[in-house]
């Protein structure tokens, strides 16, 4: 079998002390360690030294066996449950599509819909620092860039309140827009662009709308007339959008808002047993908590 030259290849050749699968399972419990020795700038790497320098604790083996046994039980929860998150996924974009893109719905600019606010904290009234991201929409800055921005000078910053939309231009083509739900309001840098849906486009359609292959493609197309690529709001406001009638947009969002609920609810599934078999690990491979062999029949 043939290896890329990016991995580490080797057999376990303690196999009548050492279980394979409990090795694969402890090695899972070092990753912290392989990140401090990782080294590397464009591509993190770790040598073979550093794994020969490894030292691990272990039962014996009728008991790694069993560890090894319970802890694949978990993995293979896992793998269905993210298998049914990754087809509910698929189903719902396609639902999303084929509701979306109506041929017979009229299609009129954003401009007709959005308005843009830029209301700055005067004052420093609002201390909550957010920032907008591709993967989970708005998020605490402190969090994404390991600091608390808080502490400097806040006033010229943008407010966004619950129900409006934020994003920064130079990254909505890659997907950081997102309408503000989690906290009642965040002062934002100024580089971004915050933005309210008026009547006539329902702000959960036009949410499902952001998701849609149909509005990455434009966000993108609109982007590429700009030498930094870049969209001003004015750029966003130029591109057009399906808009059926507002019963029809609350009746498709309705039907989206339940699938992303029960997307939601599986995603709450996965970090649960992910949470479960991380501490079943921690006590199992550390030896915390024994296992009970099945007694041996007569």
């Amino acid at each position: 079998m043939a290896v890329s030259q990016h991995f580490i290849a080797w057999s376990c050749s303690a196999k009548r002390v050492l279980d394979p699968w409990f090795l694969y399972a402890w090695m899972q419990t070092q990753k912290p360690f392989f990140e401090r020795m990782a080294v590397g700038s464009t591509i993190k790497t770790i040598g073979l030294p550093i794994f020969k320098r490894l030292t691990i604790d272990f039962p014996p083996l009728p008991e790694q066996r069993r560890i090894a046994a319970i802890l694949r039980t978990w993995d293979e929860a896992l793998e269905k449950v993210t298998a049914l998150h990754a087809a509910k996924v698929r189903r719902l974009d396609g639902l999303a599509a084929w509701l979306i893109h109506d041929e017979q719905a009229e299609r009129l600019h954003l401009r007709d819909f959005l308005s843009e606010v830029s209301t700055r904290n005067r004052g420093q009234q609002v201390e909550r620092v957010l920032s907008v991201t591709n993967s989970a929409g708005f998020v605490l800055a402190e969090d994404q860039f390991a600091h608390r921005v808080a502490s400097a000078d806040l006033s010229n910053y943008k407010i966004v309140r619950r129900g409006q939309y934020a994003y920064n231009p130079s990254r909505i083509n890659v997907g950081s827009i997102a309408r503000l739900d989690a906290w009642e309001a965040g002062a934002l840098s100024p580089m971004y662009v915050v933005f309210q849906v008026r009547d006539g486009l329902d702000s959960d359609f036009f949410q499902h709308w952001l998701r849609s292959a149909e509005a990455r493609q434009r966000i993108a197309l609109a982007a590429q007339g700009s030498v930094r690529e870049t969209v001003s709001f004015g750029d966003l406001g130029s591109i057009l959008i399906p808009v059926p009638t507002i019963e029809r947009q609350q009746s498709i969002s309705r039907a989206l808002n339940a699938g992303r609920e029960e997307i939601a609810l599986i995603e709450a599934e996965i970090e649960a047993l992910t949470r479960q078999k991380r501490g079943l690990m921690q006590k199992l491979l550390t030896g915390e908590w024994r296992v009970k062999l099945e007694a041996p029949v007569a």
